[in-house]
């Protein structure tokens, strides 16, 4: 029985990634020689909201959530690549995202802006951007305030070892890029269909992503 309930633990929180993809400029080594220093952007993000949800939600509120949500993907980010060895220096979120504020940029748009400026403004020598879809926030609180909380799915077990526990509640896609401060190039780029299981949050989602590009990421 604890086996048993170790391992639903562990199946309510895991992600299943598939569909990779990820590209890197034949020039990166000398494009980024000189580089020192690094900023994650707020991720642009897009909640996929069935028509009944849409109903019962403003367009306002999905925008607010969509902030949020992009916001806590760039900390999650940041947060992982501070901890790894590169040899650049990531800059803090909250000191990116003050001097984006500061600059006057909206942040729920800022990755449309020119890349060498916000490179320049920042004060680094090159950018990490993304995307992320969902079906759902992949915060609970998030998710609350939208009304479309992820349920806990329940199921009988059909083995000793949980073939019949249904995990999977909530799926899309992400896309990492880095961008070159001095001319906008991108260097590299990263992409994942994610599944996101019971009681995934965000950095458990971000963490399974990067392990899985861990490989393929630059900088080391």
């Amino acid at each position: 029985m604890k086996n048993l309930l170790s391992f639903i633990l562990i199946a309510t929180i895991c992600l299943l990634i598939s569909s990779c993809s990820s590209t890197k400029s034949k020039t990166f080594d000398d494009d980024t020689s000189m580089h020192q220093r690094i900023a994650v952007l707020p991720f642009q993000s897009k909640l996929k909201l069935t028509t009944k949800q849409k109903e019962s939600v403003s367009d306002y509120k999905v925008k607010e959530v969509e902030l949020a949500q992009g916001i806590d993907v760039q900390n999650a980010v940041e947060s992982y690549l501070a901890g790894k060895n590169l040899r650049v220096k990531v800059q803090s979120g909250n000191m990116t995202n003050s001097k984006l504020r500061n600059a006057g940029y909206d942040l729920s748009t800022v990755h449309e802006k020119d890349y060498t400026a916000l490179c320049k403004l920042l004060g680094v020598d090159a950018i990490v951007a993304g995307y992320i879809e969902t079906e759902k926030p992949m915060d609970e609180k998030l998710a609350m305030g939208l009304n479309v909380a992820k349920k806990v799915e329940g199921a009988l077990l059909g083995t000793a070892f949980g073939a019949g526990v249904k995990t999977s509640t909530n799926r899309g896609t992400c896309r990492v890029s880095i961008f070159e401060g001095k001319n906008g190039d991108r260097l590299w780029s990263y992409s994942e269909e994610i599944e996101m299981g019971v009681g995934s949050t965000t950095q458990d989602i971000v963490n399974a992503l990067m392990r899985k590009g861990a490989r393929k990421f630059p900088y080391k």
